[in-house]
């Protein structure tokens, strides 16, 4: 049996080594010299199937063995710039010789582009010259295109829905959180890529180290040098008006500076892009925003929502800053950033609210109607500085800023209650000063083992009057009040805070955990009295329950732990504070003590999850807060035409949050998406009571009371860029539903609101004299209590068409149709404007003549449901004007 075997076996080899055939041989060139690198293919005959391929080697020769049972085949020689040469063989082993004849290779013109998106790790560059089109100047105008990325009118951006945690140019950060400023003026011709670094850490030592949920902005430019920027100037009538533009930019490898001066009367927002956007965290330090003169407000109608404030803005403003970055030895950088604004506002509406108060059972006791006209001026003057001194590099971290701030406002407003007047005036002062320091020093020459010192110092000193005249249209339980012939309110306040910590990082491969230690004092008084101006100008102070001297103290005693995990992959954030609170409230004025001392636990969690395209992330915290003292006083403060008093125990607040979401990004066809749900509830010991007259004046106290209110929402976002076709589309929904509680005219009511909302957002330039775009969305809200269920729809539009009926020059018309209904009653509200374009010379200067709010609509209708009522409401809006521009780039 083992000979039969022995025997088979050999037979067999013998077979496969028969059908086995070699073919070998060498290619020469016409003077006998080989040629490396020729491909000699073995096929069929007349067939393009390949059986085999071998390329030839330094000497020209090649050798090819296959098995096949074909009685012949054909053998192919290819070289670049040779003829092709082909030999039909019987099929056995053999040697042949190839001597193909020069023949150049004539190739057909390739254009090769850079993609639209392209990934390398964590960042994505988009190619802002292909996301374009004619009608763009700067690169806010293409940022609105891109997947991913919204952009406001401020030059705020988000990428899928977040905020970014830090904008810089060229990996500098010269703006400092106001960097509106930059995405709004710069042409987008002088910018090449604009990068999102997904997962953004801003400090370079922990960029492998400790996780991060958000993204950062990075743009790079087309030259090493770049002096760029716009300037622009504006004329025109009905009223005389005026718009005056000038951003002056220059970057480079050693510095960066930036000048902005903007002024106009046409009602467009300079202002928003001078806000901070970004608020220092983490690493960074910290940072707070000081807004001051906000205690006390003047009452008025609330300006729509819906439309861009350019529509119903009456106003005067003038926003300047100067920003300088330098870059010093070792890769230290110093920067100052200075700005001042002047805005003076004019605001014109009506309003007319409607409240049901019901029973304990549900049933409508009765129903509250009042209506309110109102008449706004405000100027408002406002001066910061910062100072800074900072080194970011993979081996050190040091960052110290020094910010100033001063904000002089007044406001006046005449109103009118149901047909009465009374005149309000207010004026605040306000003056703070910050210095934030974070440093991290390696403990090793590795870096594996880091320390954080920080230390923040914050001082506030903001003092307030409000003044109201005219007082037959208001209602006062004091009687003092209700005679006298002006009420007005005092407000001095201060405060006073510090935050000192330290912490370690432990990093081992992946893993890196911190441990930490934090101290926060605070200290803050406030001061308020009433003064009353009597007959023959006599004026009385009104004492206790009309005053305070609230002196509030919070020492916070922080030990915690986090643990960060990152790879390629996977990243995992688990923060673990456990802290020590003591809370001391004293105003001997109104015998008011109150004090707490509480230890507590608040964890937060963020994990996410890279699988391919698709990005996995959840997100849970626990938080707890305490009454601060702008809600912790005894005695009445007027403000608004309301009182407002919180003679209670300490808040409690407790917050309990968690979410997730999953994000697909396919750049191969340029496509971002994202799905997400969030979920919050929250439970306090401290509830507030309002009791509203038929007027509308609220008083407001706090009783305490354990209550609860939760909040649930979905989102989902789709944007996809067609390239073929010239086309960006955007979809996005969005769900939400809360309940809440309010203890309105001593009656309990439990509200739930629930608004849903669709949108869609289409542009298209395939065609190249035509650029049109168009958006939809429309907002379905309801409130529901126990008796009573309210409603109201609405949809609005926005259309624009851009015609290039001449090389030069376009012709642009866009409008927007709102609509809203509750009940039976419709609301409706269209606008049409339109301009020409000229541009004209090599410097490619616009000349712009710029016709707005062609129906002349005069006032804006909108409807509000807010937890507690119905607000329909009327607002006076600039009238048709004409506008006449130059625009051109500072290059």
């Amino acid at each position: 049996m083992s000979k039969l075997m022995a025997l088979l076996f050999c037979w067999s080899i013998a077979v496969s080594v028969c059908a086995q055939t070699t073919i070998s041989g060498t290619v020469h060139n016409d003077e006998g010299k080989p040629l490396a690198n020729a491909s000699l293919m073995i096929s069929p005959v007349n067939s393009s199937k390949v059986i085999a391929f071998k390329m030839t080697d330094a000497k020209g020769f090649f050798s090819i063995t296959f098995q096949s049972e074909l009685d012949s085949i054909q053998v192919k020689c290819n070289l670049m710039n040779y003829e092709q040469q082909t030999k039909i063989v019987k099929n056995y082993s053999q040697q042949l010789s190839f001597t193909p004849s020069v023949k150049p290779t004539v190739l057909e013109e390739v254009i090769v582009k850079d993609p639209m998106i392209l990934r390398r790790s964590d960042t994505i560059a988009h190619d802002v010259e292909q996301f374009s089109n004619k009608n763009d100047r700067t690169l806010s105008d293409v940022i609105k295109r891109m997947p991913g990325l919204e952009i406001d009118e401020g030059g705020k951006i988000k990428y899928q829905g977040k905020d970014i945690n830090q904008f810089t140019v060229e990996g500098k950060d010269l703006m400092q959180g106001r960097y509106g400023i930059i995405p709004n003026s710069i042409p987008f011709k002088d910018v090449s890529k604009l990068e999102v670094i997904e997962n953004n850490q801003p400090v370079k030592m922990m960029k492998n180290k400790i996780p991060s949920e958000t993204a950062g902005i990075n743009i790079r430019l087309k030259k090493d040098i770049t002096w760029t920027g716009t300037g622009s100037l504006g004329l025109g009538f009905n009223p005389l008006l005026w718009n005056i533009k000038l951003t002056p930019m220059v970057f480079s490898k050693k510095y960066q500076t930036l000048f902005n001066i903007k002024a106009n009367n046409t009602g467009e927002n300079v202002l928003a892009e001078t806000g901070n956007f970004i608020s220092l965290s983490g690493f960074m330090g910290n940072s707070q925003e000081n807004a001051t003169g906000g205690f006390l407000n003047v009452s008025a109608v609330s300006p729509p929502s819906s439309i861009p404030q350019n529509r119903y803005w009456f106003n005067k403003t003038l926003a300047t800053s100067a920003n300088y970055l330098q870059g010093l030895k070792k890769d230290w950088e110093a920067k100052i950033n200075l700005q001042y604004n002047y805005h003076e506002l004019d605001l014109k509406g009506s309003s007319k609210n409607t409240l049901s108060t019901l029973d304990n059972n549900g049933a409508v006791l009765n129903t509250i109607t009042y209506l309110r006209k109102s008449n706004v001026n405000e100027i408002n003057r406002k001066l910061g500085a910062t100072l800074s001194l900072n080194r970011n590099t993979k081996n050190n971290f040091f960052k110290n800023d020094l910010t100033f701030g001063y904000n002089n406002n007044d406001r006046r407003a005449q109103l009118l209650i149901d047909n009465k007047p009374t005149y309000q005036q207010t004026h605040g002062n306000g003056f703070s000063v910050q210095n934030s320091l974070s440093t991290l020093i390696p403990l090793d020459k590795k870096a594996k083992y880091v320390a954080n010192l920080q230390s923040f110092i914050n001082y506030v000193q903001d003092p307030e009057w409000y003044k109201v005249d005219s007082l037959s249209a208001l209602q006062f339980v004091n009687m003092d009040m209700q005679k006298a012939l002006s009420i007005k309110q005092f407000k001095k306040s201060n405060s006073f805070n510090t935050t000192n910590s330290v912490n370690v990082s432990l990093s081992y491969h992946k893993l890196t955990i911190t441990p930490e230690i934090k101290l926060r004092i605070a200290n803050e008084l406030l001061n308020t009295d009433i003064e009353l101006t009597q007959n023959q100008n006599v004026l009385q102070n009104l004492g206790v329950p009309w005053l305070n001297d609230v002196r509030y103290k919070n020492i916070n005693t922080q030990a915690g732990l986090g643990i960060n995990y990152k790879n390629d992959k996977f990243r995992l954030s688990l923060n673990v504070p456990f802290s020590y609170n003591i809370i001391d409230v004293a105003d001997q004025q109104n015998q008011f003590t109150r004090d707490i001392n509480k230890w507590l636990l608040q964890p937060t969690f963020f994990a996410e999850l890279g699988v391919k395209k698709f990005t996995f992330s959840a997100n849970a915290a626990k938080l707890n807060r305490f009454s601060s003292l702008t809600g912790m006083y005894p005695g009445f403060v007027f403000s608004a035409l309301d009182f407002n008093a919180y003679n209670t125990p300490i808040q409690e607040n407790k917050t309990y949050a968690t979410g997730g979401r999953v994000g697909y990004k396919n750049l191969l066809y340029n496509i971002d998406a994202t799905v997400g749900y969030n979920y919050n509830y929250n439970t306090s010991n401290i509830m507030l009571s309002r009791t509203i007259a038929n007027n509308g004046q609220q008083i407001t106290t706090a009783i305490l009371k354990d209550n609860n209110n939760s909040s649930n929402s979905a989102f989902f976002r789709f944007a996809k860029i067609i390239k073929p076709l010239a086309t960006s589309i955007s979809i996005n929904y969005n769900y939400a539903q809360s309940t809440a509680t309010n203890l309105l005219n001593n009656n309990l009511l439990t509200t739930k609101s629930y608004t849903q909302n669709i949108g869609a957002k289409l542009d298209n330039s395939m065609l190249n004299w035509l650029i049109a775009g168009y958006s939809i969305g429309y907002t379905d809200t309801k409130r529901k209590d126990k008796a009573t269920n309210s409603s109201t729809y609405s949809l609005n539009q926005t259309a624009s068409v851009s015609v290039y009926v001449l090389k030069n020059g376009s012709f642009n018309v866009s409008g927007d149709w709102s609509n809203y209904t509750i009940s039976r009653q419709k609301f409706n509200n269209r606008f049409l404007d339109m301009y020409y374009r000229h541009t004209v010379g090599k410097r490619k200067i616009d000349v712009e003549l710029r016709w707005n709010n062609i129906f002349n609509t005069k006032e804006y209708e909108q409807v509000v449901i807010s937890s507690i009522q119905t607000n329909i409401s009327q607002f006076q809006l600039r009238p048709s004007q004409v506008l006449m521009s130059v625009r051109m780039n500072l290059r």
